[in-house]
């Protein structure tokens, strides 16, 4: 007997197969992480296509297939229009999906992911886009935060390797410690962090970072956070995503908005 099961899901990736097909990459509040295929749906007449578009959020109906479960009904909640309107805004949003897609596996179940996810790309839509800063400490929140529901939170209040608890001065952070060190403990590789960025990342990790405090902080600090969440995402993923070499494409042209 064929099953079907219904869900809503954020489409985090999509590849074409065959003549008129796509493997979508989903992510869902119940059923973690899901590959469907979605067959036809690159035909001119397909009513699925308006409704899985990358970052989308969608219910969609399924059947257990062989090797992959086939989409049979998809109906569109929301498109994230003010994400797609702007190319800065498109392709943090490209970012954050192929972010979760990478870290995640398939069947990963955990409705944290979901809502840090859902809620984000809603955030997105109204942030200001000529604020550089509060884009690039946004983005840093969503790393640190992902990381953190996946057991990958920083050590921020005592030595990651001694375990001594962190006095102001002299400390560094280590991506293989999995935090910051004291000045005895860290290495060549270990990158100085002043006492304010230790300040952002716990706020950020305690998810009290708010719009408002994103706009106080000084140009140094968030680019301390930027380098070491980022820096830290690297580690752990053991490469740079391709959303990632557009983002920094997009930094580097001029008057870009």
């Amino acid at each position: 007997m064929i099953r079907s099961h219904k869900t809503t899901g954020i489409i985090l990736q999509r590849h074409d197969v065959g003549e008129a097909d796509r493997i979508l990459a989903i992510y869902t509040p119940r059923l973690g992480k899901l590959r469907l295929k979605a067959k036809g749906v690159r035909r001119v007449k397909s009513k699925l296509a308006g409704h899985i578009e990358i970052f989308a959020l969608a219910d969609f109906v399924f059947v257990e297939g062989i090797r992959n479960s086939i989409v049979t009904g998809a109906r569109l909640i929301e498109h994230f229009d003010q994400v797609r309107s702007n190319l800065k805004r498109t392709s943090i949003a490209y970012y954050f999906c192929e972010l979760v897609s990478k870290l995640t596996f398939e069947n990963f179940k955990d409705t944290r992911i979901f809502d840090l996810l859902k809620n984000f790309l809603k955030n997105l839509e109204r942030l200001d886009v000529k604020d550089k800063k509060a884009l690039k400490l946004f983005v840093s929140n969503f790393e640190l935060l992902l990381l953190k529901i996946l057991g990958y939170t920083p050590e921020l209040y005592h030595c990651s390797n001694c375990g001594e608890r962190l006095v102001p001065r002299g400390n560094k952070f280590s991506s293989f410690s999995g935090g910051v060190v004291c000045e005895d403990c860290a290495t060549k590789l270990a990158v100085p962090i002043s006492v304010s960025a230790i300040k952002v990342l716990r706020l950020i990790t305690a998810r009290e970072m708010t719009f408002s405090r994103m706009r106080n902080i000084d140009r140094r600090v968030f680019k301390e956070i930027e380098k070491i969440s980022r820096s830290f995402v690297h580690f752990i993923l053991e490469e740079k995503l391709n959303s990632e070499n557009f983002l920094e494409h997009l930094e580097k042209m001029r008057n870009f908005d």
